[in-house]
Formats: structure tokens, sequence, C-alpha cells
């Protein structure tokens, strides 16, 4: 997921960009795939960056059960202005992962649901 997300971001225009993941062998596998899709990207094993930046977008797909454990340090990585793009949301947790996301100072600006799924987009 990392490294497709990754690759995919870069294709698709963001000039810089910092991956993680907390699987070793995910890690790895997100640089093969960059060398491979000749894309340039900072991977490091981490559930959020630890190099003390904000970025203007942060997207994380992982499940509820770790984005409500996680959402203090995702809201901390946005900057001013910024966006953060959480999936890997199910319906029925998506009201209760917009209050989470609220109380660090995140305001939801769009909501999509696909076969259950949610993707949301909030700013800071």
């Amino acid at each position: 997921g990392t490294g497709i997300l990754a690759i995919a971001s870069i294709k698709l225009g963001a000039s810089s960009l910092v991956g993680t993941d907390i699987d070793s062998d995910s890690v790895v596998a997100a640089k093969e795939n960059a060398l491979r899709n000749n894309c340039e990207f900072e991977v490091m094993q981490a559930s959020v960056p630890e190099d003390g930046k904000q970025y203007e977008l942060v997207v994380a797909n992982i499940l509820f059960v770790v984005l409500r454990r996680i959402i203090s340090q995702l809201s901390s990585k946005v900057q001013e202005d910024g966006h953060l793009l959480l999936s890997g949301v199910l319906a029925e947790e998506a009201d209760e992962m917009v209050d989470l996301a609220k109380n660090e100072g995140l305001d939801l600006k769009n909501k999509k649901i696909q076969d259950g799924w949610v993707s949301l987009v909030f700013s800071k």
C-alpha cells in the first residue's frame, strides 16, 4: 500500500513525499517498486514520519482501529491550510472517525462511500 500510494502520488504530480510503513518488508518493497517505476521518494519504517516536519497533504490508508490511535500524530503532521486524507474506514466507523478528527482541529471537507468503505478528506 505505501509504495502504491507513493508512486501514484509522484506520477500525479507530487514534487516530493515521505512514505511510512510499520512493516519492514513493505518498506523494502516500496523502495524496490520506486526504482522499477522511476520514482524517487523517501520511505521510513514508522507509523508517522518522525522528521519534525509538517506537510501540505498527509494520506493514511490504514484500518480504523489503527487510525483512531494515531489521529493526533497524523493531525500534527498536517501544515496549516493543509489536508488529511483517510481511507481504510468502514461506513459504520466514519462518524466516530470524523469526531476524533474534529477533536484534533480538523474540518471535514469531503466524504465518499464505496462498497462499504469510506474516504474522508479533512482540512486544518
